[in-house]
């Protein structure tokens, strides 16, 4: 039994020492591989990508038109060299629903998010430009269920380790009140409203916690990151604050995780880390990433702030990913961009390093930008403050940021690949691929490993 153990020991020390020596350093030097192609019928914008986390296998891109097309990455063809990922199927209309005493309208709309059902892949969730959330059943490929609300959704969540519900997480983008409302599929309606946290420029982001059930995390156009508890929704049980004192309130009304709209929340894949991407400044067009500690509920075993001081709530890790600027110039008609990326050479801090000297842009009067998918992929063990570090990719306008989050260490890179808006980053662990998909109607494949029939020059005559 020991040696048994012991062994287990033993090739697991040996799996992370190769992935840190050959496997991480590579996770960061990615670049698109055009002989993998996806093939589909669907042209135009794609606005979300979700890949499921049973099997790791299916992939649903979500078009501008509101169809739906879906690809097996496990069923692969070789033609000509190119690895040719195949559709699976494709939904471009919804049919009038069979089982449903309730109508509803049959046309569809531009989608916001697509979202698969944690626990089985034979159903998966859509919020559209309508003000519906969607509930559709993948073997039969039809609309099961529509769920109307009072304003437009800006994204929608499901929670990964919930047992006793399986409510969906809305975020309203138009409310008035800035709410999350919490619908049961069940009986298609909401069951529950979260208020009274954020400003009237509405939500932009929801996320559920991964390691606890009824903790669910709202991101705002002003710049708020929330932390609610279900079971109490009267008021935010916790609230990040860039500039936040570890000695303070878990919860502040005045508390801001970013000087801008927050485009996406993503945890850690231990669930010992949050990464916020958002607004940075006094421009609308800084971007930056930032790294918060978990969590108000109680889970947050093993995240330490020293060696002998473990955090109570959320704080900002001294990780200095930088500030990207994104200059917009416009000539002959057309918008081009550049970009540059500023980083601090001192010592990270445990708070915003925000420029002060610039004038800051209310929030109420800057344009709101569109939500994105991040992807967080796991890094070498123990380098995080004890828990895992991790690799970062977000949609940054029409490039991809890239960021390796260890304590006290960022590594990033700023890459251009599409030529308009990125909108969704997902990480398959599996293959080792990245994919991302954006508002120029391409959908790219990064891997790690290249074709190697890519690296060999043609013979000379």
């Amino acid at each position: 039994m020991f040696s048994s153990n012991y062994m287990k020991h033993e090739l697991r020390w040996k799996i992370e020492q190769f992935r840190g020596l050959y496997h991480l350093p590579r996770m960061l030097q990615l670049d698109v591989d055009y002989d993998i192609v996806f093939s589909c019928s669907a042209v135009g914008a794609i606005n979300d990508l979700c890949l499921d986390e049973l099997d790791t296998r299916y992939l649903l891109a979500g078009y501008q038109d509101g169809s739906i097309v879906l690809f097996d990455m496990d069923a692969t063809s070789d033609v000509d060299g190119q690895q040719i990922y195949q559709q699976l199927a494709r939904i471009d209309k919804c049919p009038t629903l069979q089982h449903s005493t309730r109508r509803f309208r049959n046309e569809l709309s531009p989608l916001v998010c697509i979202q698969w059902y944690p626990v089985d892949t034979g159903a998966f969730f859509t919020a559209s430009l309508d003000k519906t959330v969607r509930v559709w059943d993948t073997n039969r490929l039809e609309c099961v269920d529509v769920v109307e609300l009072p304003a437009s959704v800006s994204w929608i969540d499901l929670s990964k380790c919930a047992t006793t519900h399986n409510l969906v997480a809305a975020a309203l983008g138009s409310s008035e009140d800035g709410r999350a409302v919490l619908i049961d599929p069940i009986i298609g309606a909401t069951a529950l409203t979260l208020s009274g946290g954020h400003s009237p420029s509405g939500l932009s982001q929801v996320l559920w916690s991964i390691r606890s059930p009824h903790v669910v995390i709202t991101g705002g156009h002003d710049g708020r990151v929330l932390f609610w508890d279900i079971r109490v929704t009267s008021k935010p049980v916790c609230s990040l604050d860039k500039y936040g004192d570890p000695s303070g309130s878990p919860y502040s009304s005045e508390a801001t995780a970013h000087t801008g709209s927050v485009l996406s929340l993503s945890f850690a894949t231990d669930g010992l880390h949050l990464f916020s991407w958002g607004g940075a400044g006094a421009s609308e067009d800084a971007l930056c990433l930032r790294m918060w500690s978990c969590s108000p509920d109680g889970i947050s075993d093993g995240v330490f702030v020293d060696e002998t001081r473990q955090l109570r709530w959320p704080q900002l890790r001294p990780v200095n990913f930088g500030t990207i600027y994104m200059d917009a110039v416009r000539t002959s008609g057309q918008n081009t961009s550049t970009s540059r990326v500023n980083t601090d050479q001192g010592q990270a801090r445990a708070f915003s390093s925000e420029p002060r000297s610039r004038t800051i842009v209310p929030l109420r009067s800057r344009p709101k930008e569109t939500p994105v998918r991040m992807a967080v992929a796991s890094g070498a063990s123990g380098t995080a403050w004890g828990a895992q570090a991790s690799i970062v990719y977000a949609p940054c306008r029409s490039r991809i940021f890239l960021a390796m989050a260890e304590k006290y260490h960022a590594s990033t890179r700023l890459v251009n690949r599409h030529y308009n808006r990125v909108r969704a980053c997902v990480w398959n662990g599996k293959k080792q691929e990245l994919y991302t998909c954006g508002m120029d109607g391409n959908l790219l494949a990064w891997p790690i490993l290249t074709n190697p029939t890519t690296d060999i020059d043609e013979p000379s005559e």
